[in-house]
């Protein structure tokens, strides 16, 4: 994980964005903001460092491959998963031997008209027997951040149907699916 609290100098992102592969840096270079340009390729860098930190190749030798909902993974070496977050300034990489799906977000005020929308019924409830506002918002982004991190896990984003599953929050994290 990176925090980024002040801009990156022009010449800093442009180095980074040149280490950066083709599809990467044009997918980074979608972004409206600059902010989530920069973080986008700072994620693309923590692949790269931990790719040279672990010797596992050398950052230029790696070569992306994209799932049908544009999931990256490498193409080789096949016995290594990532997934990248970015969410205020906080940059996240997951990375492992398994496939994975990471979330990271700033804990702002949480919108709630995207609740019903968002959460499954029972989820809803959860948040709903919150006590306090802190409670509630600690409980949405725990929620949220384990739906974001499931849908990249998955690798199918978006499309997936987010109150088509649910978590279950006590002792321990339990997820249930309407999928069978």
């Amino acid at each position: 994980a990176v925090s980024i609290t002040s801009p990156l100098p022009t010449e800093h992102f442009s180095k980074l964005l040149h280490g950066t592969p083709p599809r990467r840096r044009e997918l980074a270079l979608r972004f409206a903001f600059e902010a989530d340009r920069v973080r986008s390729v700072y994620g693309d860098a923590l692949v790269r460092y931990l790719l040279q930190t672990e010797r596992i190749l050398a950052p230029a030798q790696a070569r992306y491959c994209y799932s049908p909902y544009n999931k990256p993974s490498f193409c080789y070496p096949t016995d290594r998963h990532f997934n990248i977050s970015h969410g205020g300034d906080w940059v996240l990489c997951g990375w492992g031997s398994e496939n994975l799906g990471v979330d990271v977000e700033k804990a702002d005020d949480p919108d709630r008209s995207i609740e019903r929308d968002v959460f499954h019924p029972l989820e809803r409830k959860f948040l709903e027997e919150s006590f306090n506002g802190a409670t509630r918002r600690e409980r949405f982004y725990s929620l949220w951040t384990l739906k974001e991190s499931y849908i990249k896990f998955t690798g199918q984003g978006l499309s997936t149907d987010l109150q088509s599953f649910y978590f279950q929050i006590s002792d321990q994290i339990t997820c249930f699916s309407s999928w069978g």
